[in-house]
């Protein structure tokens, strides 16, 4: 077989449980996200519901200065050490 037929494709499009491990979470906490217009709704081609990576990307990048991760309420500011009590 040719090295190239063996080597990783990049995929750009991906379906719901992809995109949700591309992003880090499960595919229910994903779909929730989908529906609070925190996360893209991705977009349907021929009856499948695809999430294009750099949409993702953009999404990921607006998540991370969301409330939770404001420096008010940064945990290692408050001392936590990363040990649940």
């Amino acid at each position: 077989m040719p090295r190239a037929a063996l080597q990783p494709m990049p995929v750009r499009g991906l379906r719901a449980g992809d995109a949700a491990r591309y992003i880090g979470m499960s595919e229910s906490k994903f779909r929730e996200m989908i529906s609070t217009h925190r996360l893209p709704a991705g977009f349907a081609v021929d009856g499948i519901r695809l999430w294009d990576i750099r949409d993702l990307d953009d999404a990921f990048e607006r998540l991370k200065g969301g409330p939770d991760n404001s420096p008010e309420k940064n945990p290692v500011d408050d001392g936590w050490d990363g040990v649940a009590p």
